[in-house]
């Protein structure tokens, strides 16, 4: 039988629950506002390493954000105690921050209410700005995931501007490409109003072009990408968190474990190997230097460039999306003399230490999926354009991409005048 004072406490202690009940929906209500400040991940601590994984997911490519952000879970385990590593997802669920570190788990701190345009550049700055602020290091680092197109625009184009990197369809439509896009040196201008970046890791096709490296060469240290495509699973994280969140970053060490994963045939399916590499931005200046005359001699009669042995990394050539992205090594190879090959390559292994190229690669775009590299020796796993080139495609496109280069500072930098 209940006493009065029992009753009271009973009375009290439903009122004190309500109440939390109440705290706890105001909170959940701010968490989505983005008024609460994120427990996770030591937030205003400045450690020493934050790494950023930016992932414009909003696309085709959409599938493909919840399993990586499961490997970069898993890799949490073996990163130091003071790093920490924040993610930003766009894709057809929300638009949202995560954050882990060794001891805690992945999680989710921040959900926008709005869908945030991840290829735009304010938008971009935006959310960049935010998470250095609240998650300060002594040393920062860059994951950049989506689809690409290295320096090269699309003609077509809906939207301006054109196709470089990521793809924002902005209707959480996990079906189309279609949306705006980021040119690099909107990207480089972006990047130039956060803290200096040990190096940006681009987890997209065919971002590792001369051009693309010389744009961000005043941003980051290091630019580690591939030339070619990639599999839709991407970079193994479980694998490359571990050593892009050193304090020191292990560029080669990613470099080795993104390329022995798919070159043992490792992977959600079985692909064929993956080109890749890392340009050191200190020298792409004295690469520039030593390219720019041979550049001027070639690139002054395309139609004299021998082409046939060179290595290429798209062999579409009727595409109006992309080029022909022709191994920078390679084409020097065949189109120098002996002596002028090996002084330039000098300036070339100083730029790009660390390599990593399979006999294959997988590609979604030509069938046989597997791509054989078929100029092993001379490869560098860096692609170069050439202006003039033509092919089998539509002239205009031809034209419109040549006019773009010449706006490029890779263009500027080699004093070429077609």
């Amino acid at each position: 039988m209940c006493t009065f004072a029992a009753m009271k406490r009973v009375f009290l202690y439903y009122i004190c629950l309500c109440a939390s009940l109440v705290c706890a929906c105001a909170l959940a209500s701010c968490d989505k506002n983005n008024e609460l400040e994120p427990k996770y991940g030591n937030p205003g601590e400045e450690m020493e390493r934050t790494m950023i994984v930016y992932m414009a997911g909003e696309n085709t490519l959409a599938r493909y954000t919840a399993a990586d952000s499961l490997e970069i879970a898993q890799g949490l385990s073996s990163i130091p105690e003071d790093a920490r590593v924040v993610v930003f997802i766009d894709d057809t669920r929300s638009s949202r921050i995560c954050v882990g570190t060794r001891t805690t788990p992945l999680q989710t701190v921040l959900t926008y209410e709005d869908n945030i345009n991840s290829t735009d550049s304010a938008s971009m700055l935006s959310v960049l700005d935010y998470i250095v602020r609240t998650y300060p290091a002594r040393h920062y680092g860059m994951t950049f995931w989506s689809h690409a197109s290295g320096w090269v625009t699309h003609p077509g184009a809906a939207l301006a501007p054109r196709r470089s990197f990521g793809i924002d369809n902005g209707r959480r439509d996990p079906y189309t490409n279609d949306g705006r896009e980021m040119n690099i040196s909107t990207l480089a201008r972006v990047l130039s109003h956060l803290p200096h970046m040990d190096y940006l890791f681009f987890d997209a096709c065919f971002m590792q072009c001369v051009e693309v490296a010389y744009e961000l060469r005043n941003v980051a240290d290091w630019i580690i990408a591939s030339p070619a495509e990639i599999p839709g699973d991407g970079a193994p994280y479980q694998y490359v968190v571990s050593p892009l969140c050193q304090a020191e970053a292990d560029i080669s060490g990613a470099v080795q474990a993104y390329y022995d994963y798919y070159n043992a045939g490792e992977g959600h399916r079985v692909y064929y190997g993956v080109v890749l590499s890392a340009v050191r931005t200190s020298h792409v200046e004295a690469l520039a230097d030593a390219t720019r005359s041979l550049a001027q001699r070639l690139f002054a009669e395309p139609e004299e460039l021998q082409l046939d042995s060179v290595q290429r990394y798209c062999l579409l050539d009727e595409s109006d999306y992309y080029t022909e992205y022709y191994d920078m090594a390679s084409l020097i190879y065949h189109n120098a003399s002996v002596g002028e090959y090996e002084a330039w390559r000098a300036a070339f292994d100083d730029a790009v230490p660390y390599t990593g190229i399979s006999d294959y690669w997988y590609s979604a775009l030509v069938r046989p999926h597997a791509v054989p590299v078929n100029d092993h020796v001379h490869t560098g796993a860096v692609s170069i354009y050439t202006p003039g080139v033509r092919l089998n495609r539509d002239e205009s496109v031809a034209e419109q991409w040549d006019e773009d280069y010449r706006s490029t500072a890779w263009y500027a930098a080699l004093g070429l005048r077609n």
